[in-house]
């Protein structure tokens, strides 16, 4: 699973690079065969603001770059 999503990142990056940093990750989940909350997850890791605008999902790469937090769990329970 890691080279895969490092493998749809790419694709997404360089998707944003082409079309000037705004993509609509519907078209492109269509291309990959895969569902847009997939897509969309894997944009908001890679530092992308995804907007639902009416039925499309448009991610957006704006400078400075903001990273979603990481979610801590629990500890382990004696």
């Amino acid at each position: 699973m890691y080279y895969r999503d490092k493998l749809l990142n790419f694709i997404i990056l360089l998707s944003l690079t082409i079309n000037g940093f705004i993509i609509d990750l519907n078209v492109l989940a269509i291309d990959l065969k895969l569902t847009g909350s997939v897509l969309s997850n894997l944009a908001r890791e890679s530092g992308c603001q995804v907007v639902k605008d009416g039925t499309m999902l448009k991610a957006e790469l704006r400078a400075p770059l903001v990273f979603p937090a990481l979610r801590v769990g629990a500890g382990k329970k004696k």
